[in-house]
C-alpha cells in the first residue's frame, strides 16, 4: 500500500472520531450557572398581582434566612405550588452572571418537599388592582359578559356587595387596591377597596 494512501486513510478516521464526541451536551444559559447553596423557600398560599414585562400573578416566597417575602418572577425551576397550600421546599440556589435585562440574578431549582398544609381562608392581603396613569388605565381586573370579575381571567373574585368598588373614577397616577381573603375554592374574597 502507498504510503500518500495509509495517511489519508487515518487522517480521515482520525477527524471522524474527533467530529463524533459522545458529549451530546449543549452549552445553555444554565451551564453558566454558580451555585450559591442549598436553601429553604417558604410560599404563601395566595398570588399576588404585580407587573415584570406584563402584568401577571406571582408567588410570595421568603428564604430561611430572610425576614421579608417578596414577589419570585421567576419561580422555581422544576416546582409548580398549588394555590391555596403554604410550602416549605428545599432548593439549589444559583446565581446567573449576565442575566438578560429582564430576567433576574437568583435562580432556584427544586429538590424537594419539606413541609406542605392548607392556607388559611381568614388571612387577609392586598392586592394592586389598577392604576390611572394620565390617559392609560393598567389593570389586573377582568371581566365576562355576566359581570364576573377575575384576576388576568385566572382567580375568580368574590365581591358580594362590594362589586362596585372594582370600578372607581379614579384621578391621574392614582391606584386602586383591593384588601382579600382566599376562599376554599381558591376564589378571592374581596373585602374592601382603598386608593392611593
Amino acid at each position: 500500500m502507498n504510503i500518500r494512501f495509509t495517511l489519508t486513510v487515518y487522517t480521515i478516521i482520525a477527524i471522524l472520531l474527533v467530529s463524533c464526541s459522545t458529549d451530546d451536551s449543549v452549552n445553555t444559559e444554565e451551564d453558566n450557572r454558580i451555585f450559591i447553596n442549598n436553601t429553604t423557600l417558604e410560599y404563601k398560599h395566595y398570588k399576588i398581582t404585580a407587573t415584570a414585562l406584563d402584568n401577571g400573578l406571582f408567588n410570595l416566597v421568603r428564604p430561611e434566612d430572610e425576614e421579608d417575602f417578596f414577589i419570585l418572577y421567576g419561580g422555581v425551576n422544576g416546582f409548580i405550588p398549588e394555590l391555596g397550600t403554604n410550602y416549605t421546599i428545599a432548593v439549589a440556589k444559583y446565581s446567573v452572571p449576565n442575566p438578560p435585562a429582564d430576567a433576574g440574578s437568583t435562580e432556584y431549582d427544586f429538590l424537594r418537599i419539606i413541609e406542605q398544609s392548607e392556607g388559611s381562608t381568614t388571612e387577609t392581603f392586598d392586592l394592586r388592582l389598577l392604576t390611572q396613569y394620565s390617559d392609560v388605565q393598567d389593570t389586573f381586573i377582568t371581566s365576562d359578559s355576566s359581570s364576573n370579575y377575575a384576576l388576568l381571567n385566572d382567580i375568580a373574585i368574590d365581591c358580594n356587595t362590594v362589586c362596585e368598588q372594582l370600578e372607581p373614577t379614579l384621578n391621574e397616577f392614582e391606584t386602586l387596591y383591593g384588601t382579600f381573603s382566599r376562599n376554599s375554592d381558591n376564589s378571592y374574597k374581596l373585602l374592601d377597596t382603598y386608593i392611593q
